[in-house]
Parts: C-alpha cells; sequence; structure tokens
C-alpha cells in the first residue's frame, strides 16, 4: 500500500486493465496525481480532467504569461509512466492561444543520474510531431560545463 501523504483529501482506487491505478485528488480537486504506476491514465482520465489539469496550471502562474516570454518544459525521463505526449495535445495550445510563440518553447529531458534518453524514446516521451518541430536538449548533470552554480546550503 502506499503511504498517504498529509494533504491529501482522499485517495480513489480504480481497477482497470486488470492493474490497480492510485491517483490523489488534492484538497481543492485541481488535479489527479498518479503516483507512479503503469500509464493507464489516458483510459482512466478523460479531455475534461486533462483539460482541468491544464487550465489550473496554466492559471496558477497566469501573470508570467505573455508574448515574450519563453517556456522550458521539464519533461522526465523513461523510468517514469507519466503520458506526456497527452498532457502536450492540451497544455501546448493553451500556451500559443495565450501568446507564447511556438519558437519560446522548448522541452529540457530531466534524466538525473539515469541515461540520456535516446531518439526513439524521446519521440515516444513528447510524440513524433512535437519532438520534430520544437527544440529540446538534455540535462546533463554529468557534464560541469553544463551546470552553473547558483548558490550553497549551509
Amino acid at each position: 500500500m502506499l503511504p498517504f501523504p498529509s494533504n491529501a483529501q482522499e485517495f480513489i482506487h480504480l481497477e482497470n486493465l486488470n492493474k490497480s491505478k492510485y491517483f490523489m485528488k488534492s484538497e481543492d480537486d485541481s488535479f489527479f496525481f498518479d503516483l507512479g504506476l503503469p500509464d493507464a491514465s489516458d483510459k482512466l482520465c478523460g479531455e475534461k480532467e486533462y483539460k482541468k489539469a491544464v487550465d489550473d496550471s496554466i492559471n496558477s502562474f497566469s501573470e508570467h504569461i505573455h508574448s515574450e516570454a519563453s517556456v522550458c518544459i521539464i519533461v522526465d525521463d523513461y523510468t517514469r509512466a507519466t503520458p506526456t505526449a497527452k498532457i502536450l495535445t492540451f497544455l501546448l495550445p493553451v500556451l500559443e492561444e495565450k501568446g507564447i510563440k511556438k519558437e519560446n518553447i522548448f522541452f529540457l529531458f530531466a534524466s538525473g543520474s539515469h541515461r540520456l534518453m535516446n531518439e526513439n524514446e524521446k519521440r515516444q516521451r513528447l510524440s513524433d510531431s512535437i519532438y520534430e518541430n520544437y527544440r529540446s536538449l538534455d540535462h546533463r548533470f554529468f557534464d560541469p560545463a553544463h551546470l552553473v552554480k547558483i548558490g550553497s546550503f549551509e
């Protein structure tokens, strides 16, 4: 059984495709969080839930969204079951409707300490169309030339 976070209002247990799936509903009912089980979100969550998740996210930082803004979308790697391509079909049109230019949107593949993803994995993660039409780069934690120190902890 997964631990219950202290801020969880409720957990929903869904049986689908012979697998258990847990989602946490936030206190303000704004988003369903996949807690890392196999990706069946497209079967469990409909267009309404994806649209609400995107709208809630956009509304939370709307003062920063303008036609001159740049947007870096951090994408997790092959070790996660996030339905990134599905989420992006809702997110990218909203960003562009808000005036963000396509050329000012890019993706950062956050592999952490895992190996970098290959091209096929990146295409799977984003979709062929998004991979081919947007800029992306890898987070290279292992290369000091790609890192900038911005402070330290005492």
